[in-house]
């Protein structure tokens, strides 16, 4: 691998989710050493999300919410696919109402 210190992710919004945008570009190389909470405020600040509102991701084709202290390279390993990069899926929900 040529980047050995980072991990590829694609990083899309879950189809039933409309209350975001896409993202513009959805691949991303991130340190290894993240914490999925790290990813969260990446995709965050690139989509403009205001505290008040939820983010949550998934992996496995959305059927297993990932936690925020999980650490990338774990998650990275139990779910990346055949083709070397981790699909991360990500929704909102309102947390105050």
């Amino acid at each position: 691998m040529k980047y050995s210190n980072k991990l590829p992710l694609i990083v899309e919004k879950d189809h039933k989710c409309q209350g975001l945008d896409d993202l513009s570009n959805p691949k991303f190389l991130m340190p290894r050493t993240f914490m999925i909470s790290e990813v969260q405020m990446i995709v965050r600040r690139k989509l403009n999300i205001k505290k008040e509102q939820g983010l949550f991701m998934m992996v496995n084709d959305g059927k297993e919410m990932i936690k925020a202290n999980e650490s990338l390279e774990g998650v990275y390993d139990k779910y990346k696919d055949q083709d070397g990069f981790l699909y991360i899926l990500y929704t909102q929900e309102n947390i105050y109402g």
